[in-house]
């Protein structure tokens, strides 16, 4: 198993690749903004030997949201007691954050996403009759 993440921003790129069971980790930086890093990080990973799999989004991907959904998170949260959105858009699912942010979710699973603005897990859980939001390790309520 390898987790993997990239990123960028103006100017610059990033790759991160961990691969626990060779307690290895590949941090590759560039100052371009190109995506170069992520394939300088694959190929070193790969010259070492060491194989994993490329993540792959779902081949058929759960139907998205049909309406917008409010939960508020604890004061222990990365926004004390935010309130976030989890709403549809262009056949997609979002998040929005308090101040108007948005995160696009990549859906993993049926109600279980990956925030592509933070690389944390989301899922939404519907068993109980008052739906919650689970972000990361935290857990926010719906508000009605």
């Amino acid at each position: 198993m390898a987790y993997y993440m990239n990123g960028r921003a103006p100017g610059f790129t990033s790759c991160a690749l961990l691969i626990p069971k060779d307690d290895l980790i590949v941090i590759v930086f560039s100052n371009i903004n190109a995506s170069a890093s992520s394939d300088i990080g694959d190929g070193l990973a790969r010259a070492l030997g060491l194989p994993h799999e490329t993540f792959h989004l779902l081949a058929n991907a759960p139907a998205p949201l049909t309406q917008s959904m409010r939960f508020r998170f604890p004061a222990d949260f990365y926004q004390p007691n935010a309130e976030l959105t989890v709403f549809p858009r262009d056949g997609g699912t979002f998040l929005r954050w308090p101040g108007r942010d948005l995160s696009p979710l990549i859906p993993i699973g049926t109600d279980k996403f990956l925030d592509r603005s933070y690389w944390v897990p989301v899922e939404l859980d519907r068993k109980n009759s008052a739906p919650s939001l689970l972000d990361d390790r935290f857990k926010g309520e719906q508000i009605r």
